[in-house]
């Protein structure tokens, strides 16, 4: 299945593939990209503009590519660092948490997420996940750092380019995930790293913005508590702030 206006008819297949190709060009490389032009109408025009197209990661552009062709876009395995190091961790024991269940404002509270979640599925028309994202989300080897990143990297193409179907469906799938992802101090990085690109390396973007203070004000004794997060919030004090008050709504 596949979000609504987003591609062709499957039953449009022969169409599509004997409609001939156009060419994109793009990246600081100058990639060229080929894609059926019964299918090019559903990639936003902007893409084709500087500068989007001279700065956007020839990978991302891959997935858009993806996206129209199929209605959703692939994100690569979590790492387990098991495999990296050969050691074997040692099973970790959840410190005590807080307790944010007073925040019913919050995105990640009991009662709103699935009315969060509710409202994008109706937007997208479906709900979807990749079944490779589900693997591993308990399992503290898992580094998913790359897994965020690929969707928010989506989103901030989609904000780029009102692309509004692909900006659902990412925060869409970045919602499950972190709703589902098991925090815990060693994979503190991984949400890190993600609010590190939304917040500083990226351009401000509301939606994702609003998501990911609510998920750092939710999970904030587990961030605290790592020395790279610490050092964001000095960093980006505006952060800091809307966390901070946040927390007592």
């Amino acid at each position: 299945m596949v979000p609504r206006g987003t591609k062709a008819s499957m039953t449009d297949t022969p169409r599509v593939m004997q409609s001939g190709m156009v060419d994109f060009i793009i990246g600081k490389n100058r990639k060229r990209f080929w894609i059926h032009s019964a299918l090019a109408g559903y990639i936003p025009k902007k893409i084709l503009d500087r500068p989007v197209n001279d700065e956007m990661d020839e990978v991302d552009f891959g997935r858009c590519c993806e996206f129209a062709y199929c209605g959703n876009y692939s994100v690569p395995l979590p790492i387990s660092r098991l495999h990296q190091d050969g050691k074997v961790e040692p099973t970790r024991t959840p410190r005590k948490r807080w307790n944010p269940t007073y925040l019913s404002n919050n995105i990640f509270y009991t009662t709103s997420i699935g009315d969060y979640k509710a409202h994008l599925v109706e937007q997208l028309g479906l709900s979807t996940w990749d079944r490779n994202e589900r693997d591993g989300l308990t399992d503290p080897a898992n580094d998913y750092t790359e897994v965020f990143l690929v969707h928010a990297r989506m989103h901030r193409v989609a904000h780029q380019t009102d692309w509004t179907l692909r900006r659902d469906l990412s925060l869409y799938r970045l919602t499950w995930l972190l709703e589902n992802f098991t925090l815990s101090d060693d994979r503190a990085g991984n949400i890190v790293s993600l609010l590190r690109f939304v917040f500083v390396e990226s351009e401000p973007m509301k939606d994702i913005r609003k998501l990911l203070c609510d998920y750092a004000t939710w999970n904030v004794e587990v961030l605290m508590r790592d020395v790279e997060f610490q050092k964001l919030l000095d960093a980006v004090p505006s952060l800091e702030k809307v966390i901070f008050r946040s927390m007592w709504m």
